[in-house]
């Protein structure tokens, strides 16, 4: 059974290049994920999909089969990305279910306080402190700086940098291993006072939706934060909630489930009729002051002439 071993950025690309050279289709072979690959972050840790190509026995060359490669190789480029995506999504989603046992936590924990550290210290940030806590669903390393300038920094607007940090130590930890270790951070409690003034702005929101029967949209949200309005929310009376939009813009939604309901006007008949009454005695109040202050303002009694 004749098999070759290629590299390649997916798979369905590493099986074409496997048939032209075996001169064959893909009906025709059997083939093994070797090491999966990755996309990487950044253009960093990236890593080409290794697998190993079988040639069935029972496969006869002919000019059949090159015409198959042929038309094979003339799919559109959209069609097997998305193939390939669905067997990537589940060969990732198995390797990330094996925990890791004592010694791989403790070997990865001191490979994750070195990157870190590594990386601040390349960002010029000094004076700083990382405290490794073992959680139930990894570790976490949290940071305290000296001052709040320098917490700042670390956090970044949104903690958009320590979101970042966080995403390029997991990759750092992961790369090579068949174990995943699942690695939180956190600087002078960011992440706990983020949660409690998100909760209390999406039951602000919620109360004013409530009210007012406007649907209402928060900015965007990394999917940590949209989770905490979710859940915050769920058992509210009247009130649901949607993520709409694609990464890193996805954003939530907050809708009123009560039908709405018409305004009322703000003045009846009655209202209306009053309000015209006295306009009139206005009206007619001028018009009398302005004639008094018009009336002749002549002496009563005129000159008498006694002569005559």
């Amino acid at each position: 059974m004749k098999e070759v071993i290629k590299y390649g950025e997916s798979v369905d690309l590493v099986l074409k290049e496997a048939c032209l050279e075996l001169n064959c289709t893909k009906e025709n072979v059997d083939f093994e994920i070797l090491e999966n690959g990755r996309k990487g972050f950044c253009g960093m840790f990236k890593k080409p999909f290794k697998v190993k190509v079988l040639l069935k026995t029972d496969i006869v060359n002919s000019e059949d089969v090159a015409s198959d490669i042929a038309s094979e190789t003339g799919k559109t480029a959209e069609k097997t990305s998305k193939n390939n995506d669905k067997k990537v999504k589940t060969e990732k989603v198995a390797t990330k279910k094996i925990p890791v046992n004592q010694e791989e936590f403790a070997e990865k924990s001191k490979l994750a306080n070195d990157y870190i550290c590594d990386i601040l210290n390349k960002m010029g940030i000094s004076n700083y402190k990382c405290d490794l806590e073992k959680t139930k669903k990894g570790l976490k390393i949290n940071i305290t700086c000296e001052n709040e300038e320098t917490s700042k920094i670390v956090v970044g607007r949104n903690g958009e940098t320590i979101d970042s940090l966080q995403n390029l130590v997991n990759l750092a930890v992961n790369k090579r291993e068949k174990t995943f270790l699942k690695v939180s951070m956190d600087c002078d409690g960011y992440r706990g006072n983020r949660e409690d003034n998100l909760r209390k702005l999406a039951v602000k929101i919620a109360n004013n939706v409530k009210l007012t029967g406007n649907s209402s949209t928060l900015d965007n949200m990394n999917a940590y934060d949209r989770r905490i309005v979710h859940a915050e929310l769920q058992n509210m009376s009247g009130i649901k909630t949607k993520s709409v939009g694609e990464e890193p813009y996805r954003k939530v939604i907050i809708k009123s489930t009560a039908p709405k309901q018409e305004k009322k006007s703000t003045y009846d008949e009655k209202s209306s009729e009053d309000n015209t009454q006295k306009i009139k005695d206005r009206v007619n109040s001028t018009v009398k002051t302005k004639i008094f202050e018009k009336e002749d303002t002549s002496p009563l009694y005129s000159k008498i002439d006694l002569g005559q």
